[in-house]
């Protein structure tokens, strides 16, 4: 069984592969957000920049998740070997990704208070689930999201967060 550490220093990869397996079904299912993938001030992105939004975005929220599985999961002598891994990793993968770790985590800590109001951890994750889902859709296009468009974000998030989920128990 390999150690946290080297789970960590193999998780880019297995990222990598699961945003790239992600795209094609839900541009089918859902070729309204394909559509709408945006920049600041570019309405038309290329096919291959959708690409590269897309993933960037999806290995974010991955390893923000791998992160909290990770805090969640593991002795904290581990976990925090297996963060720094992680960290390390992603700077070496994107330098910008630091940045978006950071504002996801914020993003997430401002709904954080409504976790509280949740009776059951389920529930709390659900939600969370949601909020990641919601950062990631508004980040993928440039607005914020419509109350249509909350299934949407939870699909998402629940999504990314079962690419992670039970990584560190492999």
């Amino acid at each position: 069984m390999p150690s946290p550490q080297e789970q960590a220093a193999h998780f880019l990869g297995h990222a990598k592969l699961v945003a790239v397996g992600l795209w094609e079904p839900v541009s089918k299912q859902q070729p309204h957000l394909w559509q709408a993938i945006a920049e600041r001030g570019r309405t038309h992105l290329t096919f291959d920049e959708k690409c590269f939004k897309w993933d960037f975005l999806h290995i974010v929220a991955m390893t923000w998740w791998a992160i909290q599985h990770a805090t969640a999961t593991l002795p904290p002598d581990e976990w925090e070997l297996a963060a720094a891994t992680l960290d390390v990793q992603v700077a070496e993968w994107n330098a910008g990704a630091h940045g978006a770790l950071a504002d996801l985590a914020r993003f997430v800590s401002m709904h954080e208070q409504s976790v509280d109001s949740f009776a059951d951890v389920p529930a709390a994750v659900a939600h969370t689930k949601r909020v990641v889902g919601t950062w990631l859709l508004w980040n993928l296009t440039n607005k914020a999201t419509f109350a249509d468009e909350a299934e949407l974000a939870s699909m998402l998030g629940h999504v990314v967060y079962q690419c992670v989920d039970g990584y560190w128990e492999l």
